[in-house]
């Protein structure tokens, strides 16, 4: 085969060096001995310096006291020939840590002798403090949130589990789950942990003394799921609530043609060349996440590689004439026609005159599920999959803005199963657990599908309604509820009897905000209870002042005695 001419090989060359230099990836090239022989504009942007102020200097010297030692254990690596992912905290110029996703990979020389690495790097600063947001739920949530491996011993808990045990962190840690469970329990236990392997993914309920550190037990409510297979967690999630009372080469990148086609090839990440729609350089990333081979890819319209609303939305963005760059969250397309979430950073770089595009592409799909989980952990209750009192209180807010430019009304109804203790205490929490998912199905089943149905806890459950035109609209959904709920429920083989006490609260316009009109709800619920349950009330002025002398006399009730504020009268019953 006739050889590149020098020309043909000089603007090829030319090519590679624009990938590199206008990435929208932080670029670094380093020697055996991880000092820096090349880093790109980006890189240095990244952590504040010049990128001609990086070179010559070690690498780890960029980054924070535990990433060095994150560095220092992938050089070994690549020195093995390894690729290697990680997230290292990096320090700017101005003091701040700058979190970096680094795809790294070994380098070599035209013999195969490994020579250095490259690294490209990604600022994930954002993401992580998204994820840290989300662990935060977690973490100050009053349950205990803990996971734990397959061998039962636990690889993370939350902060509130050293509030609720009195453990350090650090000492749950390194233990068994078992070993906080009471002996006399063990036997309980072991069902339910041979039950949690048998179905994964699904929550397993059981209640267990689980022990202090003072050495006095509480009695815990522990659901458990079992998401081992999981990519992204990997592990068994607990929460237990206290019932008692109730996560780089030595030549310069600019220098030569295969130095560059080196770091564009090995890299963990896709990157692909585009002029004129169609596809000039495809690397091998870019197989493996598209499914398309190189050849195939050469020559190929863009169009087959993003779904048609991504390119719409990619196309349309104004900021080229100004920045040439973009990073976008695209929905993308495997040759198979499979769609998958994709980052999608891109740059306009100049060419022989000409102008063509870079694009790298990450396959983001367990970050998408990852952050989807901790959501639906945050914003709804793990029972009924329903949304929580947090998720409601800010539809609740949605709406009253929506009710407000219309000049309209909605309505918040607060329903408290009766009875529903009798049910638990006489055939258990599993059985209470059973029809209280039951419950929540016969109230999706009437109320309309404008409306949003919540669980807030234990036997509450809130409709929010909107987009009605009279009162009797929303009582009418009331009678509906109180009629669905008042059939019998069939629950471990027999028939359980509840009714629902239904409180209103109604807003057309008023200064009350989404804590008043469930408080106003559930004042209402609560006279419905008094009056006889099996009802429903609509809060009113009055209902207020009603709450207000029955919490004094409550509270004068319980000093009473003490007080000698109470005299015996002895009635004959003739």
């Amino acid at each position: 085969m006739v050889g590149e001419t020098s020309a043909a090989r000089w603007a090829s060359e030319q090519q590679y060096r624009a990938i590199v230099e206008t990435a929208t990836e932080g670029i670094v090239v380093v020697d055996r001995d991880y000092v820096v022989s090349f880093a790109n504009e980006r890189f240095g942007a990244m952590i504040g310096v010049d990128s001609a102020a990086v070179v010559g200097r070690r690498i780890e010297d960029f980054a924070t006291g535990d990433g060095k030692a994150q560095i220092l254990a992938g050089r070994a690596e690549r020195l093995r020939g390894r690729r290697g992912r990680y997230e290292i905290p990096m320090r700017h110029v101005d003091g701040s840590t700058v979190w970096c996703q680094i795809s790294a990979a070994p380098l070599y020389d035209a013999s195969g002798k490994i020579i250095g690495a490259v690294g490209m790097h990604t600022d994930i600063t954002e993401r992580r403090t998204v994820e840290a947001r989300y662990r935060a739920l977690a973490e100050y949530a009053s349950d205990i949130v803990s996971t734990m491996d397959a061998d039962l011993r636990f690889t993370w808990a939350s902060d509130s589990t050293e509030r609720v045990l009195g453990f350090p962190i650090e000492q749950i840690v390194r233990m068994s789950a078992l070993d906080l469970v009471h002996p006399d329990d063990h036997e309980l236990a072991a069902t339910k942990i041979i039950e949690l392997f048998e179905c994964p993914g699904v929550p397993i309920r059981s209640e267990l003394r689980v022990m202090r550190a003072d050495g006095s037990w509480l009695v815990g409510e522990v659901i458990a799921v079992n998401l081992l297979d999981d990519p992204v967690i990997a592990g068994v999630v607990l929460s237990t609530r206290d019932v008692t009372e109730r996560r780089d080469a030595e030549t310069a990148l600019r220098a030569s043609e295969a130095r560059n086609r080196s770091i564009v090839e090995t890299a963990a990440d896709a990157i692909i060349t585009v002029e004129n729609d169609v596809v000039t350089t495809f690397n091998r990333a870019a197989e493996r996440i598209f499914g398309w081979s190189e050849a195939e890819a050469l020559g190929t319209p863009t169009d087959a590689f993003l779904t048609s609303e991504s390119m719409a939305e990619v196309r349309a963005d104004q900021r080229w004439a100004r920045d040439q760059r973009g990073t976008y969250q695209v929905d993308a397309l495997h040759r198979s026609g499979q769609q998958f979430p994709a980052e999608l950073s891109i740059s306009m770089i100049p060419f022989e005159g000409r102008v063509a595009f870079t694009a790298v592409v990450r396959d983001i799909t367990e970050q998408r599920a990852f952050e989807a989980r901790l959501e639906t952990l945050a914003l709804h209750d793990q029972l009924t999959g329903l949304p929580n009192r947090r998720r409601l209180l800010e539809r609740i807010d949605e709406a009253i803005a929506r009710t407000r430019r219309r000049h309209g009304m909605l309505a918040v109804l607060f329903c408290d199963l009766d009875r529903f203790k009798v049910v638990n205490d006489s055939l258990g929490h599993d059985a209470g657990d059973q029809l209280l998912v039951m419950a929540a199905a016969r109230i999706a089943d009437v109320v309309r599908d404008t409306d949003l149905l919540s669980r807030i806890g234990g036997d509450e459950f809130v409709i929010l309604c909107e987009e009605f035109d009279t009162v009797s609209d929303v009582t009418d959904i009331a009678r509906r509820v109180a009629a669905a709920l008042d059939q019998p429920f069939v629950v471990r083989g027999s028939e359980a009897f509840v009714t629902a006490s239904i409180g209103i609260a109604m807003w057309a316009g008023g200064p009350e905000t989404p804590i008043d009109l469930l408080r106003n709800a559930d004042t209402a619920m609560y006279r419905a209870k008094d009056s006889g349950r099996n009802r429903f009330e609509i809060f009113d002025a009055a209902m207020q002042a009603w709450a207000a002398a029955r919490l004094d006399y409550e509270s004068a009730l319980r000093r009473a005695i003490e007080r000698n504020e109470m005299r015996v009268h002895y009635q004959p019953i003739v």
